[in-house]
């Protein structure tokens, strides 16, 4: 059923790319950036486009780069929607070999290729999150078949290329504890700050102690480099920015609580207390058996 799949959605992402209109959002701004970056500019508080600043760490930078070059410049975008198109076949297949793996039962399978949000996410609008999102999917499968470092290392990239994926840190952090104890684990977890901090001392202080858990934390060192030595509170305040309003226009899941409640910071608290309490709950009854509570 698997390649019946992937075969039909290549049909379907090629009608979507032929007969739906492409929609402008980002892809424009994202060249902009590059263009600036590759003008020799390494200060992220200067990196700007028509729709804002960078905001995106530096896998994002050289992902786009690789996209700018592969495009004319950004010019042409029906040949950047068939890369994204081939990305998302990739990230399909991923998907379905970590369904495979677990034992999904097969009528969740065609349930992955009917969604109109991801189509539009990779073919309409060229967005970063299809790179992130591959990042993901190959990091769970390494994590399912137990390659630790290369997991960690992938994951470590999809967070260079979209701080979303910090959302997967507590369930890579319950993994590992149980995979392989809590001393590597809070190495990881432990390095995997110090990276963000861009901290040289730091890290070679770890080093001395916890080097085999190294690949994640020099890949992240060695991209962010050339951002850190121009100006590192600039690279981290606009790449890791907690505090950023995403904007009401732009969102999907949320958009029937209205403007005001949406921009509101209760709401954001609020929002943050559920997901803190669900992750507690979650983990109590994954855990149960486990840890006997």
């Amino acid at each position: 059923m698997a390649p019946l799949l992937v075969l039909g959605d290549a049909f379907l992402c090629a009608l979507i790319i032929w007969k739906v209109p492409y929609t402008e959002i980002d892809w424009a701004t994202y060249m902009q950036q590059i263009s600036l970056y590759l003008s020799g500019e390494r200060d992220y508080t200067l990196i700007r486009g028509s729709t804002g600043p960078l905001v995106y760490p530096a896998a994002h930078v050289y992902s786009y780069t690789a996209l700018y070059h592969l495009t004319d410049e950004g010019r042409d975008i029906f040949f950047g929607q068939i890369l994204f198109a081939v990305l998302y076949l990739i990230t399909l297949v991923v998907v379905l070999c970590c369904y495979r793996q677990s034992g999904a039962p097969p009528y969740l399978l065609p349930l992955l290729v009917l969604s109109k949000r991801l189509h539009s996410v990779y073919v309409l609008r060229l967005f970063n999150d299809g790179l992130a999102a591959l990042a993901m999917w190959v990091a769970i499968l390494l994590f399912m078949n137990r390659k630790w470092t290369a997991a960690v290392a992938v994951w470590s990239t999809g967070v260079a290329i979209k701080m979303t994926l910090l959302l997967l840190a507590p369930a890579i952090a319950v993994v590992t504890v149980l995979s392989l104890s809590l001393g590597p684990s809070v190495g990881l977890g432990v390095l995997a700050v110090l990276v963000q901090v861009g901290s040289h001392e730091a890290v070679g202080l770890a080093k001395g102690n916890l080097c085999e858990d190294l690949s994640d934390i020099e890949l992240q060192v060695l991209l962010a480099i050339p951002f850190l030595q121009n100006n590192p509170a600039g690279y981290l305040s606009r790449a890791f920015e907690l505090t950023r309003q995403f904007m009401f226009k732009w969102t999907v899941n949320w958009r029937f609580v209205g403007e005001e409640v949406f921009l509101s910071k209760s709401f954001s608290l609020a929002l943050l207390a559920v997901h803190i309490v669900l992750l507690g709950a979650l983990c109590r009854h994954w855990l149960a058996e486990i840890l006997q509570v």
